[in-house]
C-alpha cells in the first residue's frame, strides 16, 4: 500500500511533467525484486555426524560434547569405551532411512500401477497392430485394375501441350 507522500510525489510529477498522460497516475512502477537468498547444501557428512549426535544423546543420555568427541574418535579410527555404540546407532539409522525410502517407493510403485498397465495394453496393442500390418504387407498385393496400362493416369490421358 502506497503512503500519502508517494501518492502526492506521484501526482506532482504528473502534474508538472507535459509528456505523461492521465493514466500514468494509476500505475505504479513495480518494485525491484529482492534478491535469492542462496541455497547451500549441507554436506552429506556433516548432515550424518549430526544425526548420530542427536540419536547417542537422546538414546544414550550422552552429553552433545561427549557425544562429539566419542564419534570424532570413531572416525578417526580410535576405539573408545563408545565405539560399539556409534556403529550400532550408525546401523539403526541406516535401517530406518532405508525402511522410509522402500515404503515411499512401495507406495510411488503401487500409486503408478494403473498408469503402467495401461501403458503395457497400449504397447501389447500397438505391438498386434504393427504384426497384422507387417502381414498385410507381406502377403496381399494391391491388384492391377484391368483396362489401362500401369503407367497410365486413372484420371485419363494426359494433356499435350498447346500447339501455336
Amino acid at each position: 500500500m502506497p503512503t500519502t507522500d508517494e501518492v502526492l510525489a506521484q501526482i506532482d510529477s504528473a502534474v508538472h511533467d507535459w509528456t505523461v498522460s492521465g493514466d500514468a497516475m494509476r500505475s505504479r512502477p513495480t518494485p525491484e525484486p529482492a534478491p535469492a537468498v542462496p541455497l547451500v547444501p549441507a554436506p552429506p557428512l556433516l548432515v550424518a555426524r549430526a544425526e548420530l549426535v542427536h540419536r547417542l544423546v537422546t538414546h544414550h543420555d550422552m552429553a552433545p560434547e561427549t557425544a562429539q568427541r566419542a564419534l570424532t574418535d570413531a572416525l578417526e579410527g580410535r576405539h573408545t569405551e563408545h565405539t560399539a555404540v556409534i556403529h550400532a546407532e550408525a546401523r539403526a539409522a541406516v535401517a530406518e532411512r532405508a525402511h522410509i525410502a522402500g515404503t515411499a517407493i512401495a507406495h510411488f510403485l503401487q500409486a503408478m500401477r494403473p498408469a503402467l498397465q495401461a501403458m503395457a495394453e497400449a504397447a501389447r496393442q500397438a505391438g498386434q497392430a504393427m504384426r497384422a500390418a507387417a502381414h498385410i504387407a507381406e502377403h496381399c498385393h494391391a491388384e492391377r485394375q484391368r483396362g489401362r496400362p500401369a503407367w497410365q493416369s486413372p484420371y485419363g490421358p494426359r494433356r499435350g501441350r498447346k500447339k501455336r
